[in-house]
């Protein structure tokens, strides 16, 4: 994470938002979920102005106790089904200008 936030800072970027793949996602321990929670709220205040768990069905046990744990200092996560639905709706938060270089990753990275 400190590589990716150093290579933001390099390129002067001050909003971004984040893409999780929930459904690679694990339980992990309390302990983990409030780190998450907190690194959540650092990366608000570093300029993070949405955040979107993707996972096809959005109602695993696994993605909704995530999206709790990440929602508990922030409120700017949000859970949907699929990346078109998350490109859509991170366009009204920022302007995107490569949506479908985006997806092409994305799919390219979970297949």
């Amino acid at each position: 994470m400190s590589k990716i936030v150093g290579l933001r800072q390099r390129a002067g970027i001050k909003r971004f938002i984040c893409l999780v793949d929930s459904s690679k996602w694990q339980l992990g321990t309390p302990a983990v979920l409030d780190a998450l929670s907190e690194f959540n709220a650092h990366a608000v205040r570093e300029g993070m102005v949405g955040q979107w768990l993707i996972d096809h069905s959005a109602s695993a046990i696994t993605t909704q106790i995530l999206a709790k744990a990440l929602k508990k200092n922030v409120s700017c996560v949000d859970v949907v089904t699929d990346i078109q639905t998350c490109m859509e709706k991170a366009s009204g938060v920022v302007d995107l200008e490569n949506k479908e270089e985006i997806i092409r990753v994305f799919q390219q990275y979970t297949a």
